[in-house]
């Protein structure tokens, strides 16, 4: 299997092709681009030596072309001057085209309507080409007007370049990484399971029905993947077929309107329509797909309008087509009416081991025994994310002893790579505030608890659970339990300690033994902190509690105090007379409550103390609301 999978993984020579003016960037920014590219372990391709007289591309370029991944296309002023970069734009966007390669332009010091329309310099360029080689004219121009479409990086909205070219990086890393984990997973059993249920959802058995098909699940679960993969199957049995990546990312700083152009000019082969009206882009949408049996996969959509703009309703399409929407968003495909819905989960511990061994092996033999225990140990630490899988198992790969592979896994274990943090920070970031207040209260204190003891705790708590359960955040046990993915809740716990500075006691909730021991030891909690869950199984020394411990902490809600260990004897000790808890207080949990009489709230003492039975010599667990 491992063999197999890495013939797949290395048949791009190249991660990145550098297409660029070389009067114009050589010495600088793309120097500084190909020196950070390599410095990420990205293997990148720029033509040092520059090409001859003539107008034919050598072959060396060709082939590095061909088997790169992504081209980074640099259009500043001077690069249509010159033929050789327009030709390897063409062969660029002809790749692009059908998929073979991802497109990266940098609009460098240029305006991307001079590129799209042939202003400017590009005028006075093409003028002089148009008297040389007016065929392959007409094919440049095409390439223009179609990378301006693309979204890309516009240097006049940067600072400075090194800003600039941080950000290429980023984005190139991320189509790698996403890339990767789409080879890696396209070759296991695991997503032949995932076909075997989507087989019955597409029915291709139904050739008059137009349907709409959901891919739902939590960011880094594998949509994406999923989606790539049902397109290169079926594809072919379609008479034109449309897969448009990252629509979130196309979208960010753009109307929909935007996406109906980019869309149309797709289908137009490159030709800018210049509709001004969103209806007279729809009606030319259909006038050319209606009477077609169309494949489109609208890939990372966040918003119903984005899916509104290009597939609004079954009629725009002919007879047999599908339309595959990938989102983390269950909302959104309910809004839109979506009713074919397919749930992503995590993979099974078999299937991730799998995974995170071809990722971090490449078909190469562990370095000695010993690594097998380490491979179970950072392949369970994903919890059958997909994404922190192939994120993990690049990061860890650089290691090459057991002593550094537990360093680092030491360090997971406390806290996720970034890039796994920033994939599901992007779901934390669409929430609305309300919503992401709930969040971080069932990443901090609530997971695992009951649904409707949760819903009964927090503020419009039936709604807000509903909204995360939607946005794949949580899902809802068997039992009625809320569970929130490890690496979510991970996630969750560092925006909180990001949010205070690392402040433990300026953090909105507090679930470390040790940062618990020295707020309330040293007294000095804040009003900022809502809610603490302290393990008192983990505690090393006794805890003697001040009367006055929370009387600045007034905006606590949550407290929980609890261990696991039956006949462990309780390390948190009050002092009887004086003691209060806090005002505001909702949960109330402690496991071997010290007192034998229950304090009151200073500002309600009755309803803390009525959801107490049975006095309080052993253990103390109520609601105050």
């Amino acid at each position: 299997m491992a063999s197999s999978s890495l013939s797949t993984l290395v048949r791009s020579n190249y991660d990145v092709f550098l297409s660029f003016r070389g009067k114009d960037t050589r010495r600088t920014v793309v120097s500084f681009l190909y020196k950070d590219l390599i410095r990420q372990g990205i293997l990148t391709y720029k033509d040092d030596q520059g090409i001859g007289a003539g107008s034919e591309i050598k072959e060396r370029l060709i082939e590095a072309i061909k088997t790169s991944q992504v081209a980074v296309v640099f259009i500043s002023e001077n690069y249509a001057t010159s033929q050789w970069c327009l030709e390897e734009l063409r062969l660029i966007m002809e790749l692009h085209s059908v998929n073979r390669i991802h497109v990266v332009p940098i609009f460098y010091r240029v305006d991307p309507s001079d590129v799209r329309h042939q202003k400017g310099r590009f005028a006075a360029a093409f003028q002089k080409h148009e008297d040389r080689e007016p065929n392959r004219a007409s094919q440049w121009r095409r390439a223009l007007n179609q990378i301006s479409h693309i979204s890309g990086i516009h240097s006049t909205e940067w600072d400075d370049d090194s800003a600039m070219i941080d950000e290429v990086v980023v984005s190139i890393s991320r189509h790698l990484l996403l890339r990767m984990e789409s080879t890696v997973l396209n070759s296991l059993v695991g997503m032949e399971a995932h076909m075997v249920k989507m087989n019955l959802i597409f029915n291709m058995g139904s050739e008059n029905q137009v349907l709409f098909i959901g891919i739902w699940g939590m960011g880094g679960i594998g949509k994406t993947t999923i989606a790539n993969c049902l397109y290169d199957r079926f594809s072919s049995q379609f008479s034109a077929r449309y897969f448009i990546e990252d629509i979130k990312n196309i979208c960010k700083d753009k109307s929909p309107a935007y996406l109906q152009e980019r869309f149309l000019s797709r289908i137009c082969g490159g030709l800018d329509i210049g509709f001004r009206s969103h209806e007279a882009r729809s009606q030319e949408i259909i006038a050319r797909l209606g009477h077609q049996k169309i494949l489109i996969v609208l890939d990372g959509v966040d918003k119903a309008e984005q899916v509104d703009a290009l597939a609004k309703d079954t009629s725009w399409f002919g007879p047999g087509s599908r339309i595959i929407i990938t989102t983390r968003d269950r909302g959104l495909l309910n809004s839109c009416g979506v009713n074919n819905v397919y749930e992503v989960k995590c993979l099974d511990d078999k299937d991730a081991l799998q995974v995170f061994k071809i990722s971090a092996l490449r078909g190469s033999p562990p370095p000695s025994d010993g690594f097998e225990q380490l491979f179970i140990r950072a392949s369970r630490l994903a919890h059958g994310l997909p994404s922190a899988l192939v994120t993990y198992a690049t990061y860890l790969r650089q290691n090459t002893t057991i002593k550094k592979w537990e360093e680092e896994l030491g360090l997971l274990e406390t806290s996720p790579h970034k890039n796994v943090k920033e994939i599901l920070r992007n779901s934390y970031d669409d929430l609305d505030e309300q919503d992401k207040t709930a969040f971080l209260y069932v990443a901090c204190l609530l997971n695992g608890y009951p649904f409707n003891h949760v819903t009964s705790l927090l503020d419009d708590g039936r709604p807000r659970m509903n909204h995360l359960t939607a946005k794949a955040l949580i899902s809802i046990s068997m039992d009625g339990c809320i569970n929130m993915h490890f690496l979510v809740v991970q996630t969750g716990k560092a925006i909180v300690r990001q949010e205070s500075r690392n402040r433990p006691s300026r953090q909105r909730f507090l679930w470390d033994h040790k940062e618990i021991y020295d707020v309330l030891d040293n007294n000095i909690g804040t009003d900022e902190i809502e809610g603490v869950t302290l393990h008192m199984c983990e505690m090393p020394d006794k805890l003697p509690m001040s009367i006055t411990v929370f009387n600045i902490m007034h905006s606590i809600k949550f407290l929980k105090f609890f261990k696991h260990l039956g006949d462990a004897e309780s390390n948190v000790q009050l002092s009887e007379d004086g003691f209060y808890f806090p005002r505001n207080i909702r949960l109330l949990h402690w496991d071997d409550y010290p007192m034998k009489t229950l304090p009151s709230t200073r500002s309600d003492t009755t309803t803390l103390s009525n959801s107490i039975s049975n006095g309080a010599t052993s253990r103390a667990s109520g609601i105050a609301r």
